[in-house]
């Protein structure tokens, strides 16, 4: 908002003065619109409900009896650019062993200042965040890959203007697409016998997002 003020004019035409009519004009002065229309007793008003990083034309004229007087000077306010509001709708879909795509919409507003970048946060407990690393983009997805087979990972979302980041959007999850497993390590041979040996071997560094079942031996 802006408050705006002024002095009473220098003759009130014979008839007292009864009003002010203060005009607004977003679009440079083509059109005109009267704001409020305050008390001749007063010398100021503010107004209220402007957009954020704009530009306004205001304008005042003086009303008694007989009618209106000329208009003042013009005054020409910019209001600043504020931070953008919260993304919208944030959805993952296409979800992959390594993956997915995130999807939002716009802010209802970008505080008066482009948007241009969304910052996305990444987590796999929902409380410990890491910012993902990418090109600045207004694009509305952005798709997620090398994330690990069958475990959950939750995202959120920040909408960014030359003034700064928006708060985040609630949180949403997905569970990427478990694998088969690596395969086992270190397979030897030990205590061998004329009719039977000891085999042994480690864990396979991945279990594919899947608790490991069973290890299948074959022999030829």
């Amino acid at each position: 908002g802006v408050t705006l003020s002024w002095t009473a004019p220098d003759s009130d035409g014979g008839s007292a003065l009864m009003e002010y009519r203060l005009e607004q004009s977003a679009d440079s002065g083509q059109t005109w619109t009267t704001v409020v229309k305050p008390l001749a007793t007063s010398t100021s008003v503010s107004i209220t409900n402007l957009s954020p990083g704009s530009s306004y034309r205001f304008r005042l004229l003086a009303v008694n009896g007989p009618g209106l007087s000329p208009y003042s000077n013009v005054v020409i306010v910019a209001t600043p650019a504020v931070i953008p509001g919260t993304p919208k709708g944030l959805v993952l879909s296409q979800i992959t062993t390594s993956g997915f795509l995130a999807a939002w919409s716009a802010p209802d507003s970008d505080g008066g200042s482009a948007i241009t970048d969304y910052k996305l946060e990444l987590s796999d407990d929902g409380s410990t965040w890491k910012t993902v690393s990418k090109s600045a983009s207004a694009s509305t997805s952005f798709t997620f890959n090398s994330l690990l087979p069958g475990k959950k990972y939750y995202v959120r979302v920040s909408a960014v203007n030359l003034v700064g980041s928006s708060p985040a959007t609630s949180s949403v999850f997905a569970t990427t697409l478990a694998t088969t497993p690596s395969a086992p390590k270190n397979l030897a041979s030990s205590a061998i016998t004329s009719t039977g040996v000891t085999l042994s071997w480690t864990a396979p560094d991945s279990d594919g997002g899947s608790a490991l079942m069973e290890y299948r031996l074959e022999q030829s």
